[in-house]
């Protein structure tokens, strides 16, 4: 939530031409108390232990907050983290949720969770058939027909991971953002990638593309059209993933947001870095606008011409 709103927040900047850097975000955030009514701040919380909430009066300590304060880069919690509180337990999963936890486990260890789910062995094998050389997509997409067969929430996951005899910590990282770090220049951050970028970009992705255009935020339905429409053509799949998500008007589709998800799919943003120093950064030009900016162009040259004429 916090990552989408920051995201919304930037979109909004850019639109009034305000500089990200300069400016602080215009929310903060706040924890709630067991019941979801009252709050403490984040800075009163990251400096108390304990904290009775005005209305019930209920003791809240600070290992309630703790778990979204971790450190990120970490692959484990920390030794006291409680692990997801009971509000997170009672959601669905998103499509990135469930992508980020089917990556960071094997194959049999998603198969036999989807049992433990209720879902069958033939269901596994289907998938295994569809994508025979896909076993990242098999993983994740066994999990996303869990979840719309069942309206599975992470309590079930927590549940089948607790009867496996699997510390049920693995969702506290999947809840937790990790910070991209690159050695891309911060002025660069806030632009829309060019043609020339994501094309170079589509050349080096290779298998992960379907896992990156899941953190970009592209349906489940359009992945799967591009899929059929490339074939086994991972180049071609890829770019057409990049591309359609710059068209995507939810968000400002910068190179800061690529960033972040490249390192979330654990594929780095080094790549994206190097092609930035080979192809440059310009400013993005949508074709629409481009193409007004041509007929301009040409107008201008035609009235030149008539006025030198006259």
């Amino acid at each position: 939530m916090f990552t989408t709103l920051e995201r919304i927040s930037e979109f909004y900047k850019s639109t009034v031409h305000v500089s990200s850097s300069s400016q602080k975000l215009p929310f903060h955030i706040e924890y709630a108390c067991s019941r979801l009514e009252c709050h403490i701040t984040e800075e009163a919380a990251l400096t108390t232990d304990e904290w009775i909430c005005d209305k019930h009066k209920i003791i809240h300590t600070k290992d309630k907050w703790n778990i979204w304060n971790q450190d990120q880069a970490k692959e484990q919690c920390e030794v006291d983290c409680p692990g997801l509180h009971e509000g997170a337990l009672n959601q669905i999963p998103s499509d990135i949720e469930l992508q980020r936890f089917a990556s960071a486990c094997d194959e049999n260890t998603i198969r036999e969770l989807a049992i433990h789910l209720g879902m069958t062995f033939k269901a596994w094998e289907e998938l295994q058939r569809n994508n025979p050389d896909y076993i990242q997509i098999v993983k994740y997409r066994i999990l996303v027909n869990w979840r719309e067969k069942c309206s599975g929430r992470f309590s079930n996951i927590a549940n089948a991971l607790t009867e496996m005899k699997i510390t049920t910590h693995m969702l506290c990282q999947v809840k937790r953002i990790r910070k991209g770090q690159c050695d891309i220049s911060e002025e660069y951050l806030d632009l829309i990638p060019t043609d020339e970028i994501l094309d170079e970009l589509a050349q080096v992705i290779g298998v992960v593309s379907f896992q990156l255009g899941i953190e970009l935020g592209l349906s489940i339905t359009s992945l799967d059209t591009i899929q059929y429409n490339n074939g086994r053509n991972l180049v071609a799949q890829c770019k057409d993933i990049l591309f359609q998500w710059r068209e995507d008007q939810r968000v400002k589709p910068t190179i800061g947001v690529l960033v972040q998800a490249l390192v979330n799919i654990e594929r780095g943003a080094s790549c994206l870095g190097e092609i930035i120093k080979t192809v440059g950064v310009k400013k993005y030009i949508p074709r629409e606008e481009d193409k007004k900016e041509g007929k301009v162009k040409r107008l201008l040259k035609r009235l030149n011409l008539f006025q030198k004429r006259k």
